[in-house]
């Protein structure tokens, strides 16, 4: 078996072996979540003009001292073109007008005394106070936001700001889904004796769907020749195949067979708890060949192994330049100290204990309970082999931060 870093770094390297998808131009409004295919250059200098920060009095520094008093020349309001500013005056201004040509001082409102007609300065001022210089954002011909960049809505206005209206992003990826079980039923059906409801396929979907990936999901009984179909048919409409069950030993589990039919497997198995029946492989048919990541079928392996494997891949095979695993530990809370024969990745919580930040783990660590993920903020990674005590520092991997 592959270790987690191994296996993480075996898959990543294979993703350049796979086409990336061509770019689209789309509005800038409607690209949150997706990733950039080329630089974005800032248009426009942010500020586009000297601005004051505060509402106040705009004056030219050398014509004032303490408590003495200016007649107000004009008001100048965000949105308007001042006048230049008459010697020995003061401007009324606002927050986000735009300075009068020589002036070159704010002060706030709150410091002076002021009526409609004059303002009386009563400390200090130092010259350059309170101003938005041109540019002091962004300049004009900058480099905003690198290519293989997924875009945050902050980025969005980032976008805006610098008066750029449409731009060039990856085409999303097409994934085909497929959930294999006999025992699995979709909501609202009645439950039989032995069946279960399917969580994995409306929850990887979500996560795929949440990502901007264009999503196939299909659910395929446990039979290989079914098996083979369902992947064979894939292959025409889709960029990769994500599979949940039907990888692990049982009789019942023909993923990896039906792979193998139609392909190869690069890897099979990873050293890790939950997660470890993870495959990865290639399937081809008239001439292409996709990628297929097979995920554990309980529901908790499954999550994992999509988070910390699947998505990487996903980002990567999309076009996104991916950054390394959070880099940040914290002390975790144990009942009794914990030795895993493989490297464990707990479901905690991340509370503040009021002597600082812990990591809480959930009291059930089942890889069927799906309540873990949902009320947990993250991982703790415990490595293999080793004792971890209570109080102990261990990487802390949030699930906000995978993403």
């Amino acid at each position: 078996m592959l270790s987690f870093d191994e296996a993480l770094e075996a898959l990543l390297d294979k993703a350049p072996d796979f086409k990336c998808p061509t770019s689209e131009t789309i509005m800038a409004d409607n690209a949150v979540s997706r990733i950039i295919s080329e630089a974005i250059v800032a248009k426009t200098s942010t500020p586009p003009f000297d601005n004051s920060a505060m509402d106040g009095f705009a004056f030219r520094l050398e014509d004032i001292k303490e408590g003495q008093t200016l007649p107000i020349s004009q008001i100048v309001f965000a949105g308007t073109a001042p006048a230049p500013l008459q010697p020995n005056t003061a401007a009324r201004i606002y927050t986000g007008a735009m300075m009068p040509e020589g002036a070159d001082t704010v002060e706030l409102q709150e410091n002076t005394n002021y009526t409609k007609e004059t303002v009386t300065f009563h400390q200090a001022c130092k010259k350059g106070q309170h101003i938005r210089r041109t540019g002091e954002d962004i300049h004009a011909g900058d480099c905003i936001i690198e290519a293989g960049t997924r875009l945050l809505p902050a980025h969005i206005g980032l976008i805006a700001s610098c008066g750029i209206e449409s731009i060039k992003v990856f085409k999303s990826l097409v994934i085909t889904l497929i959930a294999s079980g006999d025992e699995l039923v979709k909501p609202p059906q009645i439950l039989k004796p032995g069946q279960i409801y399917n969580s994995n396929l409306p929850m990887l979907k979500a996560a795929l769907e949440n990502a901007e990936f264009k999503v196939i999901s299909k659910q395929v009984e446990d039979d290989l020749a079914a098996t083979i179909s369902a992947l064979k048919a894939s292959i025409a409409t889709s960029d990769l195949i994500v599979t949940t069950g039907g990888v692990s030993v049982g009789d019942a589990d023909f993923v990896k067979s039906a792979i193998e039919t139609l392909g190869e497997i690069d890897f099979w198995k990873v050293a890790m708890k939950p997660g470890k029946p993870l495959t990865f492989g290639q399937v081809s048919d008239q001439g292409k060949t996709i990628p297929v990541i097979g995920l554990p079928g309980n529901p908790v392996s499954a999550f994992a192994s999509f988070t910390l494997f699947a998505q990487p891949f996903l980002y990567r095979l999309q076009g996104r330049v991916m950054t390394t695993q959070p880099d940040v530990s914290y002390p975790i809370e144990l009942l009794e100290p914990i030795s895993p024969k493989r490297e464990e990745f707990m479901r905690v919580t991340l509370v503040n204990s009021g002597k600082g930040l812990v990591l809480k783990p959930y009291n059930h660590q089942g890889s069927g309970v799906l309540s873990s993920v949902a009320n947990s903020t993250g991982f703790a990674r415990i490595p293999k082999d080793t004792t971890t005590r209570s109080g102990e520092l261990v990487q802390y991997l949030p699930f906000n931060a995978l993403n």
